[in-house]
Formats: structure tokens, sequence, C-alpha cells
């Protein structure tokens, strides 16, 4: 925790005639500090030691140039500093903190993260949330699909060379609320996020075009539903055979031979394309008539049932996505900074 204390006295002694900082004093401290490592378990220490690798992050892809707001700064330290670690909203703060320090966004954007963070909130669901229940539902479906699992076990192992554990930890679902706007879903040790933020939004934005409750409306939100469990479930089980949630597939497949991956280092979106073939924008696509409803319907059936996935047709012209390339998040870094 020696880094966590030299960033925090760090904080506290700066005067207050100044609103900006970088942090070259602190990497400065941290090339005399052994770096920290966590694994991929769900254990009071690995969050304990959180706020450390958060920091090394900070410091490891931001440079000495960034000035950085202290306001910032210090929502920084509140964050990683001052937490129940039982609690699982906490958790997932930090987790995401754990993604978005190595973003490659400018210090002020990231700043704005800090603040999302801090706001974030664990949806509770009960019998009264219908459609927060069939979200989650069908996101567990999706990671209990044998079809998905055997896909995204055989490219992960085959991405790292690594072999899975004789039984590794089952990946849990959990919804969120975070106005970060672009950001789909995260993952976290042995859990992966799905923001309810975001399908409200894009349910919002559509609404005029089609009902989201009508067949078209309903296979959409349920297709990006299943699609970023695939994204995520791909980022959560590469950790599991890592032991590492801190893990950047870039970085990683950077570093090793890899065949399966070809030039495509974001994970996420790989695990996508083999199903998929492209990253397609469901919303826009249906919102342009370019929407087979009966496969996609077809599709989500199979995934309710564990039964055969429909060949995907890949004629239809479907509006891509805009890629996202950023390691462990499935977000479109060309929103705007948040939702409404």
């Amino acid at each position: 925790m020696e880094l966590f204390h030299e960033f925090q006295t760090f904080i506290h002694s700066l005067p207050t005639t100044i609103t900006t900082t970088n942090l070259s004093d602190v990497r400065e401290k941290a090339k005399f500090i052994t770096p920290l490592s966590i694994s991929n378990d769900d254990i009071p220490e690995n969050f304990n030691k959180m706020s450390v690798v958060i920091l090394q992050n900070l410091l490891n892809y931001h440079d000495d140039n960034e000035m950085f707001p202290i306001p910032s700064l210090k929502l920084l330290l509140n964050l990683i500093g001052t937490f129940d670690i039982s609690d699982s909203i906490t958790k997932s703060k930090l987790m995401l903190l754990l993604h978005g320090t190595k973003l490659k966004l400018s210090s002020e954007r990231l700043c704005s993260w800090f603040v999302k963070v801090k706001l974030m909130k664990e949806m509770i669901i009960d019998d009264t949330h219908e459609h927060l229940n069939r979200w989650k539902t069908l996101a567990s479906l999706t990671l209990n699909h044998p079809i998905v699992i055997e896909v995204i076990n055989s490219l992960a192992t085959d991405g790292t060379g690594i072999c899975l554990p004789n039984i590794p930890p089952s990946i849990q679902v959990e919804i969120i609320d975070c106005t970060l706007a672009g950001l789909r879903g995260f993952c976290g040790i042995n859990k992966i996020y799905i923001n309810a933020a975001y399908i409200r939004s894009q349910i919002s934005t559509y609404s005029t075009i089609y009902h989201p409750d009508s067949p078209i409306g309903k296979s959409v939100v349920e297709m990006d539903i299943c699609t970023i469990a695939i994204h995520e479930f791909g980022h959560a089980r590469l950790r599991q055979i890592t032991n590492n949630p801190n893990t950047c597939t870039p970085d990683l497949f950077n570093s090793v031979a890899c065949s399966t991956v070809n030039e495509r280092s974001e994970f996420g979106i790989l695990c996508k394309m083999i199903f998929f073939f492209d990253q397609i924008d469901y919303w826009q696509s249906a919102a342009d008539n370019k929407w087979d409803l009966d496969y996609f319907q077809q599709f989500i059936k199979a995934i309710e049932s564990s039964s055969a996935i429909p060949p995907f047709n890949s004629t239809n012209n479907y509006i891509k996505r805009f890629p996202s390339t950023i390691s462990s998040l499935d977000i479109d870094l060309t929103a705007d900074d948040y939702y409404v």
C-alpha cells in the first residue's frame, strides 16, 4: 500500500493556490516501490490492493505532461481510499476504475469518468422490475449457453496458450446504472456488468421509430443484451485464465503468438465476431429496415433453450457499430460524455 500512501501524501501536500498538477512527483516515488499484482479471486485481499493497482495503471498509461485538476485527483483518492470492500457497488466502482485508468483518454475526459464512477448505482432487482429481470436472466442464459461457452473457451485458450482451470468459477451478472455515455458493460472478477442507463438511453432514442415492446423493439434490446454478455464473458473468461483481473488484452496479445486473434487485439470484439462477423448497430439497423426479425428471434430462442444457434445471415447489410478498442470495456468512446 506504499504507493497509495505516497499518492495520499502528495495530494494533501499540494498548495491551495494551484488548481492543476501532473503526477511526476508520484511517478518518481513509484520507481522505488515494488509493483503489486492481484489474482482473479473475489476476496477482500484483492480489493484492498486494488487502490494501488489503479494508481499503477494511472502512472503507466499517462505521462508526466498530463495535467490533472486537483479536485479530480482528490475525488479519485476518495474513491479508492475510503470504501467498504464487502459492498458490491464499491467492488463494481473499483473494477471500472481499474479498467478506466488504462484508457487512452485526455486527463480532462478521464477526470469526468471519476465523477461518473462516484455516481454509479447498483440496480436492486425485485419482482417489480420486469425489464431488468428479463435483461439479467437473458444475460445469464447467454453465459451458460453451451455453444457460447465452447467458442469463448476455445478462443481464450488458443489466444493465450494457457489451459482453463478444470472447473472455472461461474460468472455472474449484475445490472448497474452508470451515466457514462457509451458504456454498455464491463467485466469484474468472475462477474460481468451490464449498464441499464445505456439500454434505457437507446430505447428513448429509438422509441419514435419502433416501440420497445413491439416484436422488433424487443428483439433489438435482447440482441444487444446477448451481445454485451458475449463480449464481457470473453473478457471475464480470459482473466480467469490469466488469473489477473488487470489483464490488458491488447498488451497480452501483442506479447504472444496468437493465430486465432489474427491482428484483432480487442478480445471482446473477436468473441462477438465469431457469431456475427462484425460489430452490428442493432438499433440503427432496425431503424433503417435492415433487420432480419425472424433470425434474431430464432437466436434469442436458442439462447433461452440452450439449443443450436442458427447460422448468421450476413447479407443484410447491417449498420456497423463504431469499434470498441479498450480492454475489458464495451464502450463507444465517441459518445457524448454522459447520459441524462
